[in-house]
């Protein structure tokens, strides 16, 4: 691996709770710079289910809560967290 100190991960806090939900659940980002980011709802076998939020966030606490669609069906997904340089995923479990 190369080690690159021009690019920094400037997430720096993940969290998502509830993990395990039916409706709607709440990400808490912590980052130390303004920019710009996506989230995206993946599903357990990759594919893409629908864009959250894109745009930007500004350096510190961002918190965002979404709901979730009514026709998704039980199971496993990703939340990905994309910012100019690395991809994040956080798992949640929609039951």
């Amino acid at each position: 691996s190369t080690n690159n100190n021009n690019i920094q991960n400037s997430i720096q806090k993940i969290n998502l709770y509830p993990n395990i939900t039916s409706d709607q659940f709440n990400l808490e980002l912590l980052t130390d710079k303004t920019e710009n980011i996506s989230i995206k709802m993946i599903n357990s076998s990759g594919k893409y289910i629908e864009e959250l939020f894109n745009g930007q966030i500004n350096s510190g606490e961002n918190l965002f809560s979404f709901h979730l669609k009514n026709d998704l069906p039980p199971g496993i997904y990703f939340i990905e967290i994309k910012n100019e340089n690395k991809r994040h995923f956080k798992k949640i479990i929609i039951e």
